[in-house]
């Protein structure tokens, strides 16, 4: 079967999940025998990922295995005729496309596309109907989506979803025939070897990997840190990982700037590669505060490197605590300060414990490895199944 799937932005860019998701599901088909392919534009691509991996834009490139078409636009990445036109001549030639994110006009464009060729589509919102994302811009898509995006969405064949949370917040959106599939997201742990006891013991730092956007609540981080006491501060650094708009790192700069800590809070821009691993490896502990948050990647990114991870209670990760790799909190500063504090006491044999947990924690529940049948029965077969069903059958998996 040939599946193509579309988005905004595609690995080797590093600008949201779906950028490391899509490419692990899609080796994962191809592994299973499937012939798959991508488009997306040059979103998160500087002139260097284009020439380390080779990428012409407009034309057929290669991605870890994957035939993959990266499209130029010039200032507005809603115009992409070339991506446009290429999707409406090309398109007949899949069995299944996969779109991704609800309000992104491309996503608009090829679900028209998919609908007059009878092409069977579905669809993944990111967490974009979720509450607290919906309150950005709230007025703008509560029109688009009861005028149009709603009935278009009528003829996904499913809408795949990663939380039960997510579940639960978007399907009153939908129309109540649509289907759903609750799968998380998977990561690929071929390339990730377990560490040493003596290289987990060896770990210092806290880490923030991700966009440099409110939504991410990294003031908050920032302020937590400054509660630290000074022997667990001056001995972690905090460092914070990504990129975002001039303006807003700019008001993080002044907040790290007004810290008693601030020499050892430090902005590594995007870090992307070996070099995001080597973090990953090398931390003692990932925060990620966020005020929403559908999934987090970076979550099972860290943990999959033994690295603990404090998560707030806006994310679908109350497991972290369940399992004993970290900790589920309310974001306020004060919360984050305890638990850094908590684990950042801890001694290297019951540190130990916590890391080898959080890599247990996905080895189980979030290897694509070990998940590829499913990730082959969710794009490939018919579905037929009731939402209940669905969200049974994925809680049974985990």
């Amino acid at each position: 079967m040939r599946v193509l799937y579309v988005l905004g932005s595609f690995y080797p860019a590093q600008i949201g999940g779906p950028n490391n998701t899509i490419l692990w599901q899609a080796k994962a088909l191809q592994n299973a025998g499937h012939v798959v392919s991508v488009a997306a534009l040059k979103l998160g691509l500087d002139e260097k990922l284009l020439s380390q991996h080779d990428i012409r834009l407009n034309h057929k490139s290669v991605i870890e295995g994957v035939e993959t078409y990266f499209f130029d636009y010039s200032s507005n990445i809603y115009l992409c005729p070339k991506l446009y036109i290429w999707l409406w001549k090309n398109a007949k030639n899949y069995d299944r496309i996969c779109l991704t994110s609800a309000f992104f006009p491309l996503t608009w464009f090829a679900a028209i596309v998919s609908i007059l060729q009878g092409i069977p589509f579905n669809i993944a919102p990111r967490g974009e109907l979720k509450e607290n994302a919906l309150r950005i811009g709230f007025y703008k898509k509560w029109l688009f989506w009861n005028l149009f995006l709603k009935r278009l969405y009528s003829h996904a064949r499913f809408v795949l979803v990663t939380a039960t949370d997510e579940l639960l917040q978007t399907q009153k959106h939908f129309e109540p025939s649509t289907h759903f599939r609750l799968v998380p997201n998977y990561i690929d742990l071929s390339t990730r070897p377990e560490l040493t006891v003596d290289k987990i013991a060896s770990k210092r730092d806290i880490l923030f990997v991700g966009r440099l956007h409110p939504i991410k609540a990294i003031d908050r981080l920032i302020a937590a840190y400054s509660l630290l006491p000074p022997n667990i501060a001056l001995t972690n650094n905090l460092l914070i990982a990504g990129q975002g708009s001039d303006e807003y790192k700019g008001r993080l700069q002044a907040e790290a700037g007004k810290s008693k800590y601030q020499k050892n809070i430090l902005f590594l821009g995007h870090v992307e590669g070996n070099g995001k691993e080597e973090l990953y490896k090398n931390a003692r502990v990932l925060v990620l505060p966020s005020h929403t948050e559908n999934f987090g990647n970076v979550i099972i990114e860290a943990l999959s490197c033994s690295t603990p991870v404090i998560a707030s209670t806006n994310t679908p990760w109350e497991s972290l605590a369940e399992k004993k790799c970290g900790a589920w909190i309310d974001n306020s500063p004060e919360a984050i300060a305890e638990s850094l504090v908590e684990i950042l006491s801890l001694d290297d044999s019951k540190y130990s414990e916590l890391a080898l947990n959080a890599r247990s924690h996905v080895l189980q529940n979030y290897s694509i490895q070990s998940h590829q049948d499913e990730i082959e029965r969710l794009i490939i077969s018919a579905h037929t199944q009731s939402v209940l069903s669905d969200s049974n059958e994925s809680e049974e998996a985990k």
